[in-house]
C-alpha cells in the first residue's frame, strides 16, 4: 500500500529525489528483503518446492539490484535504460506468483477437510 501512496516523483514534481521518493525507496527494499527472506524461510521448512522457494529468493534480490541500478543510471526513464519497470515487474511477479502458489499448496495439502453435516 504505502509504495502507491508515496510515488517516486509525484505529479509536478522535477525528476529529483524528494522525500516522496525516499519513502517509497525504503519501503520497496523492506518488501523485496522480506519476501526473499520468506523464500529462503519457507524453503528450509517445505520438503517439497524446496528447491523453487530457493530459486525465487535468488531471483528476487537480483532483479530489484538491477531494477535499482538501471534506475539510478537513468533517473528520468527516458534512454535505453527506460526498461527498470519491466525488470521490476519481474521480480515482483515471481516473487508473488511464488508466495500465491505456496498458498494454495499449503492450504490443499495441510488443511484438514471439514465435512458438511445435514443435522
Amino acid at each position: 500500500m504505502l509504495l502507491g501512496i508515496f510515488p517516486v516523483y509525484p505529479p509536478g514534481v522535477q525528476v529529483t529525489y524528494s522525500l516522496h521518493g525516499a519513502v517509497h525507496f525504503l519501503v520497496g527494499t523492506l518488501l523485496f528483503g522480506q519476501l526473499t527472506a520468506l523464500c529462503f524461510v519457507m524453503a528450509r521448512r517445505l520438503t517439497t518446492g524446496a528447491f523453487w522457494s530457493r530459486a525465487v529468493g535468488v531471483v528476487v534480490p537480483v532483479f530489484y539490484v538491477v531494477t535499482t541500478v538501471v534506475a539510478a543510471a537513468d533517473p528520468a526513464g527516458t534512454g535505453p535504460a527506460a526498461s527498470d519497470g519491466v525488470l521490476q515487474r519481474i521480480g515482483i511477479f515471481s516473487g508473488f506468483g511464488w508466495l500465491s502458489l505456496v498458498a494454495v499448496w499449503l492450504s490443499a495439502t495441510h488443511w484438514p477437510r471439514r465435512q458438511a453435516s445435514w443435522r
